[in-house]
């Protein structure tokens, strides 16, 4: 009665390891996607209204435009620094009001694609952070893998998107030529600068999921303002590139960033490493809310014995 068991044992042990990887892989990329999907249709749903905003100011005239690209920014400042500073740049270029109207038009355009690879960042986070804390370091590698392949796809697609689009998207905004030309020459620009930006905001969800977020702000401050923004400042106004060469600049910063969260989470991270310091912080906090139990356990009864003592 037993060997129909023992049989279906063996079969299960014949099933080909390379079909074993691929059905991991498979699992993994669901489990991500369920955490990033309800991410990216609530940040859909948030952009809907500044895009409206930015709609019914472009149809205004060019001078509204420019005003609510300069409120943008402002709005902003504490998360998209970057931005800020090239608002302001683009206010000393040849053409400052077309080119802070374009200015406005291409963040909202980040802004949009900016949604997926964040999206694919948390859950990215998530499943790396979960599968450390469970002493699967195999299993947080292979999500950090998933990943990052994941990040290359809609990087690809943030460019054929950006080239698409290049000649009809301003029109939303602006009948404006100038701030037509000016979005159109970039946008193909910002579609290059997806291809670097979608791995390393996923790297930065890799670094959360290994509790060292502060090694990714080193390196997106580091590549931004150390490569970027003298590449940018250089390129701008002293070898002719005027407004694209701002963009250039971002070109520059995010290859920097892609390249270096590659050799980090790739080459340098020990995910057994990883796995026992997830352990060590785990058990850390345990003890820590353990000592804090403890401590408000003794106080209540201090606080008894004083109240049965004053009765």
């Amino acid at each position: 009665m037993l060997s129909p068991l023992i049989y279906e044992k063996e079969e299960s042990n014949n099933i080909p390891k390379q079909k074993n990887h691929l059905t991991l892989a498979i699992s993994e990329a669901k489990c991500i996607g369920n955490i990033a999907f309800p991410m990216i249709f609530t940040g859909l749903i948030l952009y809907s209204r500044s895009i409206i905003s930015m709609i019914f100011l472009g149809h205004l005239g060019e001078l509204s435009l420019a005003g609510g690209s300069l409120a943008i920014g402002f709005a902003n400042i504490t998360e998209w620094w970057w931005y800020e500073i090239m608002i302001l740049l683009c206010g000393i270029l040849i053409n400052p009001q077309s080119t802070v109207a374009s200015m406005g038009i291409l963040i909202q355009t980040t802004s949009l694609i900016y949604i997926f690879p964040s999206s694919l960042s948390f859950g990215v986070s998530t499943r790396v952070g979960n599968e450390l804390g469970a002493n699967r370091p195999n299993r947080a590698k292979l999500a950090a893998i998933i990943g990052l392949c994941t990040s290359f796809i809609l990087g690809i697609s943030s460019l054929f998107f950006a080239i698409l689009v290049r000649n009809i998207w301003a029109k939303m905004f602006t009948q404006d030529q100038e701030i037509m030309k000016l979005t159109a020459m970039v946008l193909p620009i910002i579609g290059l600068c997806e291809l670097g930006n979608c791995p390393q905001t996923t790297g930065c969800g890799v670094l959360r999921g290994t509790a060292r977020p502060k090694l990714g702000a080193n390196v997106n401050l580091g590549c931004f303002y150390l490569v970027g923004m003298p590449i940018a400042i250089w390129l701008s106004f002293f070898m002719g590139f005027d407004f694209k060469g701002l963009w250039l600049g971002l070109l520059a910063a995010q290859g920097s960033c892609a390249v270096t969260m590659m050799l980090i989470i790739l080459v340098k991270t020990n995910w057994e490493d990883q796995a026992r310091r997830a352990k060590e912080l785990i058990n850390g906090d345990c003890h820590d809310n353990q000592d804090e139990k403890i401590e408000d356990y003794l106080e209540s009864l201090d606080y008894h014995k004083l109240e049965n003592s004053n009765v």
